[in-house]
């Protein structure tokens, strides 16, 4: 029997729909419309109930109703708005939620409803303005406060965005997904230790954050601690012990410093061992998925000093019927091809440092040349501030690989130049989808991608050899040239001096900048040999970020303290250096120490520029040969190095034998300049552009 108190039915209905019982709110509700004659309320709470239930056109249907008899009603206005953003229609919900914020300027969560789908369609600015107008008449919602945030991080915002952040928690202390928010914008600001210490939260305010415990797991092995972070992994798949993309990342992990060769010999069979395993699982991975869980090859293998392809062949087999059902695209047709170089998201400082010479001399007759790029404001910067060419255009990628691959699939790109693939999950996955029919890669990354749709990788013939071929899955292009336009560095007019950086003056200085993880263990016989034979010098090493690398710092510094045990005293870690200060360094060094089996590049370049002796130790890996290939390219042959003792009696020579030293940096002052904005590369990377469209068209 209902209840004749209409106050009483009301509560009723809502106290159905709280608790879930829906079919009886259902029963309640019709039963309350018949009853009191098509009452408003009870048609707008049938209209809730369906909107629950997800029969969202009788959702629509009855809150219409309401609003036929109650025009003026903000949150019947409000609510159709939200029903109408879930059927799609986004232009009539923001009709409906501008008339409820019209009728009632005091209603925060018409503003905040409003919020969400003005963001939902892009228009950030006046999102952000009604979240903020939505915080000041309703101050202890959290959810403004959050998506709020969210809205200022994803359009680059970064340090209001922790304002609002730390908002939310201070209203909403155990917000877990405000915890893990807060982790991914920390990142931004390298600030790693804090970033844990919030993933950490979030996992005790929900243990079973799988999201959590993954970037906890990966901000923890990107800091060297493997250990811990397979424990990370157990702990996880006690979470979700079914879950093989989370076993799938744990049997992919090495060791980010190995003592020895057998150790890292270790780790490949068994690295082996674990693909070839998960190729016969034919895994079927959503892109979201691959994203999420990092699942691209680990990047260390490229410091192992081994030959990597038929790894990265398996590597991109166990994700292959994934892809099994995407097809090529085809040229456009239009009458110039359209090439898009594609760098993601954090990549574009180094990637414009080598490439913008390149794209601010490609003629835009020849060719519509895109950047492909995020879209944040101050990665979109870095790139900008390096380019000059007025004809580039920029797709802006948005943060989703499902999203992003349909940005570039629009673009209809014939040709997409991939920076690197390999050093992130999206720019490992995008070449497997195929966006343009003919895609090739070059040395942002310097080894084959081992992905079959990936046709060409463009290199020179001073990095690679006869046998060379071999060495890639995709079409070696061995350019004459040494394939990049690269200016030349800038160096400070006042050069800082030993003494500003702490060093003995009276002392030979051997210095390495590369990062620490390149460092291999038979580098390490090469400093204590050094410094054994050269009794007054100093090795002299840069840290990486301490905060995001302290671990690797420790390993690196131990296995010296092991290695290089009598000589350990003159091994000297520096901090971190601002550009100025770095280039400076360059300047006062002796001799440079080139690293093993991963060449420097930028740096080699830069001490080139200085005028600085690099010594340098090829193998047959073209990532070892960048050094060695700028000597080349000068006719300098004095500080190329056969073995490791030819390494160290070259190193000792040109730091004790001033004559020596002076004649290698007046060869390099004198020859340096074909280094620096080489025409040939442009000319070379044209014909070749034309050469590949034109071959497919046949």
């Amino acid at each position: 029997m209902l209840d004749d108190n209409f106050k009483n039915v009301i509560e009723e209905i809502i106290k159905y729909f709280s608790s879930g019982n829906l079919d009886q709110a259902e029963i309640l509700c019709k039963k309350a419309i018949n009853k009191f004659l098509h009452e408003s309320d009870h048609l707008h709470l049938l209209g809730l109930v369906y909107n629950q239930k997800g029969d969202l056109s009788q959702a629509y249907h009855y809150i219409n109703k309401a609003i036929q008899k109650q025009p003026k009603n903000s949150v019947y206005h409000t609510n159709i708005g939200e029903v109408l953003k879930r059927m799609g229609n986004n232009n009539d919900a923001i009709k409906h939620l501008q008339m409820a914020v019209n009728l009632n300027p005091d209603f925060a969560g018409a503003r905040y409803n409003l919020a969400n789908i003005l963001k939902l369609i892009g228009n950030i600015p006046d999102a952000i303005n009604y979240y903020k107008s939505a915080i000041e008449l309703a101050p202890f919602e959290y959810q403004s406060y959050f998506n709020l945030a969210n809205t200022l991080y994803e359009s680059g915002n970064y340090s209001d965005a922790l304002t609002y952040y730390n908002y939310t928690i201070a209203i909403k202390p155990s917000f877990a997904e405000c915890f893990y928010n807060m982790a991914l914008l920390l990142v931004k600001f390298e600030k790693y230790s804090e970033a844990i210490y919030h993933l950490k939260e979030a996992i005790k305010a929900n243990p079973n954050y799988k999201e959590a415990y993954v970037f906890l797991a990966i901000l923890t092995e990107l800091n060297g601690s493997t250990y811990d972070a397979k424990k990370i992994y157990k702990k996880l798949l006690e979470v979700s012990p079914d879950d093989i993309l989370i076993q799938l990342h744990r049997d992919l992990m090495l060791e980010r410093v190995s003592y020895s060769n057998n150790e890292i010999d270790k780790q490949r069979e068994q690295l082996e061992k674990n693909l070839d395993y998960y190729i016969t699982q034919n895994l079927d991975v959503g892109p979201e998925k691959m994203f999420s869980n990092n699942l691209q090859p680990y990047p260390n293998l490229l410091y192992q000093g081994r030959l990597d392809k038929e790894i990265k062949i398996k590597h991109a087999k166990v994700f292959e019927n994934s892809f099994k059902n995407v097809t090529s695209s085809d040229l456009s047709n239009d009458h110039k091809p359209h090439i898009g170089f594609v760098v993601t998201k954090d990549n574009e400082g180094i990637f414009i440092t080598f490439m913008r010479g390149l794209l601010n001399n490609l003629s835009s007759q020849d060719f519509d040349i895109s950047i492909i790029c995020s879209g944040i404001t101050k990665n979109i910067e870095k790139i900008k501030v390096g380019i000059t060419n007025k004809d580039i255009k920029y797709i802006y990628l948005p943060e989703k690989l499902t999203e992003m691959v349909e940005k570039i699939r629009h673009a209809k790109c014939d040709i997409l130049y991939h920076w690197e693939i390999g050093t992130d999950p999206s720019n490992y996955f995008l070449p497997f989808f195929k966006l343009a029919p003919i895609q090739c890669t070059g040395i942002g990354w310097p080894e084959t991608s081992g992905i079959p749709s990936v046709n060409y990788f463009i290199s020179n013939k001073f990095m690679e050899t006869e046998h060379s071929n071999d060495h890639y899955t995709e079409k070696l292009i061995k350019f004459e040239s040494l394939s990049l336009y690269y200016y030349r560095p800038k160096f400070p007019k006042e050069i800082k001096t030993k003494d500003f950086f702490g060093l003995d003056k009276t002392k030979n200085i051997y210095l390495c900048v590369q990062t620490m993880a390149k460092i291999h263990p038979e580098f390490d016989q090469i400093v204590n040999n050094i410094l054994k034979k050269d009794k007054n010098s100093l090795f002299v090493m840069v840290e990486d970020n301490p905060d995001k690398y302290n671990n690797i710092i420790s390993l690196i510094y131990n296995r010296f303290r092991s290695s290089c045990a009598e000589v350990f005293s003159r091994i000297i870690f520096l901090p971190r250096q601002n550009y100025e200060n770095y280039l400076s360094l360059i300047s006062i060094a002796d001799v440079l120490l080139d690293t093993i089996y991963f060449s420097g590049g930028n740096t080699s370049y830069e001490a080139m520029a200085a005028g600085i002796p690099v010594v340098t130790l090829p193998s047959e890996l073209q990532r070892s040969k960048f050094t060695y290939a700028l000597y080349m390219k000068m006719g300098i042959k004095d500080c190329i190095a056969k073995d490791i003792e030819d390494y160290v009696n070259i190193a000792v020579n040109i730091a004790n034998d001033q004559e020596l030293r002076n004649r290698i940096v007046k060869q390099i002052n004198e020859k340096s300049d074909i280094l620096f904005e080489e025409k040939q590369a442009v000319i070379e990377y044209t014909e070749f552009f034309k050469s590949v469209v034109n071959k497919f068209n046949k």
